[in-house]
Formats: C-alpha cells, structure tokens, sequence
C-alpha cells in the first residue's frame, strides 16, 4: 500500500470511530428534537381542535340569538300590531264621545242662540208697533209673546 490509500485507510477509520461514538449521541440528539417537534404539532393540533370546537359553539350560539331576535320581532311586530288595533278602537270610540258631546254641545248652543235671536226679534217687532202706533195716534195694544215667535221661526 502506498501513503495515499493509508492516508485514505486511516481517514476512513477515523471517520468510522468517530461517527460510531457520535452517532449514539446525534441519534439521541435528534430523536429528542423529533420528539420536541411531535409535542409542538400535537399541540398545535389541540389548539386547533380546541378552536374548531370554540367556533362552532360560537355559531351555534349565533344561530341560537339570530333565532332568539328573529321570535323576538316577530312577537314585537305581532304586539305593534295588536295595540295599532287597539289603538285604533279607543280612537274610534273617543271620536265617537267627542262627536256625541259636541253634537249635543253645538244643539245647545244652536238652541241658546235661536232663543237669543227670537228676543231680539221680538224687541225689535214690539219697538217698531210702539213706533207705529205713536205716530197714527192710533192706540193698539198687542200681547207678543215669545211662544209665537218660536212657532213662526221654527
């Protein structure tokens, strides 16, 4: 043998001692990292699945309250329209109240007022015979009364 292939011999042994006694201890190096790099992804993956479960509660959730509103409105709409019904009754019947007692108020005040005309019709017509009958030096006496008065006017 020549000095390269000893060279060459010894390089390879050297190589082979010393990758036999590293070895052990890369293997063991690297089975410990794989090992890290195991639990990191299965926590990932718990952290994930922890998620996946958290958001369909929380859309579960959503659905629950978007269901919730949904009644809620519907009810609300169905009261709004109960009491737009009733309002619309009490409405009528105040119209109808105020309507009657107006109605009676306006007949009272037509009948105060008619009453009030017919006097002063009267004093007028009783003012007008005096005049008349002071001036034809006729002495005439007339009784009007009231009663004929509303029986002409009426």
């Amino acid at each position: 043998m020549d000095l390269e292939g000893a060279v060459a011999l010894s390089f390879i042994g050297f190589v082979c001692l010393f990758i036999r006694k590293i070895y052990p201890h890369l293997i063991e190096y690297l089975d410990g990292y794989i090992e890290g790099v195991k639990k990191q992804v299965s926590d990932v993956e718990n952290y994930k699945n922890s998620a996946c479960a958290d958001l369909n509660r929380a859309r579960a959730q959503l659905d629950e309250t978007k269901t919730m509103l949904q009644e809620s409105r519907q009810q609300n709409e169905s009261k709004m329209d109960a009491l737009r019904v009733e309002n619309e009754r009490v409405l009528r019947t105040i119209r109808k109240k105020y309507e009657s007692s107006g109605k009676l108020r306006l007949k009272a005040e037509l009948a105060t007022q008619k009453h009030l005309l017919i006097e002063r019709v009267a004093d007028v017509l009783v003012k007008k015979i005096k005049q008349d009958i002071r001036r034809g030096d006729h002495h005439i006496e007339m009784d009007i009364k009231k009663e004929d008065l509303e029986k002409l006017l009426s």
